[in-house]
C-alpha cells in the first residue's frame, strides 16, 4: 500500500511540474509576441521646432532600425533627418531617466534652417534659407 501511494505522490508530483512548465510557457509569451516592439518601439519627442512639423520629419526617420542602433549610432539618424531642406542639424539623445524606464524614448533637437530671403519673378518667387539653400518655390 506504501508502495503505491509512493508511486501515486510522484507521478502526482511529475504532472504538477509539468503543469508549472506549461504555464511558464504561456507566461513567456506575451514577451515573445511582443519582442519586436521592445526592440524597435519608439517614443520620439522633438525639441526645437518652429516652421517644421513632426508629421514632416517622421518619413527621414529609421523608425524600423532597432533602438540599440539608434543608441550606438545616433549620427546615422542624424544625417537622415538633415536630408530635409529645412533641417540645418539634428542631434539625438534618450530622454533622461534611467535607461531602463525611458528605453525606447528618444529626444532630437532640431535646429532649423530659417527661410531669410524671397525672391520675385515673373508669376513665381522663390525661398531662400539663411545659409542660402533653395527652400521652396511659389506661384502668386
Amino acid at each position: 500500500m506504501k508502495r503505491g501511494v509512493f508511486i501515486t505522490a510522484i507521478l502526482a508530483l511529475l504532472a504538477g511540474g509539468f503543469a508549472v512548465l506549461s504555464n511558464r510557457a504561456v507566461d513567456i509569451a506575451p514577451f515573445a509576441a511582443n519582442a519586436a516592439s521592445i526592440w524597435n518601439g519608439k517614443k520620439v519627442e522633438f525639441d526645437g521646432l518652429h516652421f517644421l512639423s513632426p508629421a514632416t520629419l517622421k518619413p527621414y526617420l529609421p523608425l524600423s532600425r532597432s533602438n540599440l542602433e539608434w543608441l550606438i549610432f545616433p549620427s546615422r539618424i542624424e544625417k537622415e533627418l538633415q536630408k530635409n531642406d529645412m533641417v540645418k542639424k539634428a542631434v539625438i539623445s534618450s530622454c533622461s531617466g534611467d535607461l531602463f524606464s525611458q528605453w525606447g524614448c528618444f529626444r532630437i533637437k532640431i535646429v532649423e534652417d530659417r527661410p531669410a530671403d524671397f525672391v520675385l519673378g515673373k508669376n513665381t518667387g522663390w525661398i531662400f534659407s539663411e545659409s542660402g539653400r533653395f527652400l521652396a518655390t511659389g506661384h502668386y
